[in-house]
């Protein structure tokens, strides 16, 4: 049993057909809060037949709860590889030699193919791309590829293809060898500043960006749709979405690039296993969950999603009612199911300062100390003492999650890195990061420091 501060704490799986829709701000109380709090409950007969009844009700929940159903790669949705010790750099990449770096500008990871990663760099008006080897940093091109005002990406062919926009060669649509950097077999550009990989083919926005296009790496155009703001294209296993600067949100068919899933006015997460929109204005605060095909599956009023980067959405209350509360209430979804996987609400528990991160959810109780659940299963991992106050990077409250994998989590902020365990919550290492931040690429953690790229190698 799942307990905070020593007391058993109220844990439900949830299979009921119905989508959560408080209709107040009141959380039920049974008789075992009456009991915790000092007053009268049933007789101790009643109580053992209602604790009976209660087990055999639970076992059956659990056993119907299912596995969240899982689509992505391993390490999407900041899952990451082992970190258990204090990692030590497994390579560091420093782009000042090269002749067309920009100067002030930090690399980043443009895209992967198994050990092949694209660097990507500011270098004058545009940006420049080259390649390295992933287990030791090195170049793998011996001239990078200047894109200009264009853009390379990676599709799921291993095929790379660029926007060549105002540089020393002819604009076009090239593609090129992902090992030698070699451009071969130009088509018109159709005015395309910016290129991401899907499936065998290309999406790209054109130099307006208004106009997302799906093409064949010979350039043969297969559907194109104009929105009405500047879109941005992000793909995510078969998902693809587009936000506008409208603040419009689509997931689209890549088939013919209609939408699936669509709001004027939304905040959008991806998920392993769906979508979630969320919902903000004063008299529509709610959550959305989709499966990927775009089938609603439920809609949960005066719930708003808690922020960071996990598996699994989780959700609390939003709006007046949620104002009057005493205790924090969170619940654990998987989109393409219409019910919550699992609910937890205490006297103890926090509204505030409740982090996901990776498959585990820490939340913070009201005397300062933490519990940290297994966010697919339920299942209580362990406890954090209070954090000291002195030592802001030690302290999740103000913290993000970079990522976890196995029993650590690894928060940061703009100078720190801190991995805490998550059995018991104390710190098992942290790494300063000088003047940038730290990503995660295919589960490994890389730290973009000015002009250096760094990957920290696992355990």
């Amino acid at each position: 049993m799942a307990r905070l501060n020593g007391r058993p704490v109220r844990l439900e799986n949830v299979c009921s057909d119905r989508p959560w829709r408080p209709s107040s701000g009141r959380v039920p109380r049974g008789w075992m809060y009456d009991m915790l709090k000092g007053r009268s409950a049933p007789g101790i007969g009643i109580v053992v037949l209602t604790l009976s009844i209660a087990m055999v009700i639970s076992v059956g929940l659990v056993l119907s709860m299912g596995t969240p159903t899982t689509t992505s790669g391993d390490f999407s949705n900041g899952q990451l590889r082992s970190y258990q010790g204090e990692p030590t750099e497994q390579w560091s990449l420093d782009l000042t030699d090269m002749r067309t770096y920009g100067e002030g500008a930090t690399p980043v990871v443009a895209g992967t193919l198994g050990d092949i990663w694209l660097i990507a760099y500011p270098s004058g008006l545009g940006t420049t791309y080259l390649a390295i080897d992933r287990r030791n940093g090195e170049r793998l091109w011996d001239v990078p590829i200047d894109a200009g005002l264009g853009s390379c990406a990676i599709n799921g062919q291993g095929e790379l293809g660029c926007a060549l926009s105002l540089t020393d060669r002819p604009d076009g649509f090239y593609l090129a060898d992902l090992t030698s950097g070699e451009l071969r077999g130009r088509s018109d550009i159709r005015n395309t500043r910016a290129v991401t990989g899907f499936g065998p083919d290309f999406l790209r926005v054109n130099d307006s960006g208004y106009q997302v296009s799906r093409n064949a790496p010979d350039g043969r155009q297969i559907w194109a749709r104009t929105f009405a703001a500047a879109a941005k294209v992000e793909v995510q296993d078969d998902v693809v979405a587009i936000s506008a600067s409208d603040g419009s949100k689509h997931i689209i068919d890549p088939a013919t690039g209609i939408d699936r899933i669509g709001c004027d006015s939304c905040d959008m997460e991806i998920y392993p296993s769906g979508v979630a929109l969320q919902f903000t204005g004063t008299d529509e605060q709610r959550v959305e969950f989709y499966r990927a095909d775009g089938t609603r599956t439920s809609v949960n009023d005066k719930q708003q999603l808690v922020s960071g980067t996990s598996v699994l959405p989780v959700t609390t209350g939003t709006g007046p009612a949620q104002i009057m509360q005493t205790q924090g209430t969170y619940a654990v979804f998987d989109p393409p199911d219409a019910q919550r996987l699992w609910q937890i609400t205490d006297p103890e528990l926090s509204k505030v300062n409740t982090r996901p991160c990776g498959s585990v959810v820490i939340f913070a109780l009201k005397d300062a100390t933490r519990t940290a659940f297994d966010l697919r299963s339920g299942e209580q991992l362990g406890r954090f003492a209070r954090p000291d106050l002195m030592n802001p990077a030690a302290n999740i409250d103000y913290l993000s999650c970079v990522g976890q994998g196995g029993d650590i989590a690894v928060f940061g902020n703009g100078g720190e890195l801190t991995a805490f365990d998550v059995r018991n919550g104390s710190i098992a290492w942290q790494r300063s990061i000088v003047g940038g931040q730290a990503e995660v690429v295919d589960g490994y953690l890389v730290l973009e420091e000015g002009s250096t790229l760094t990957m920290l190698a696992p355990s």
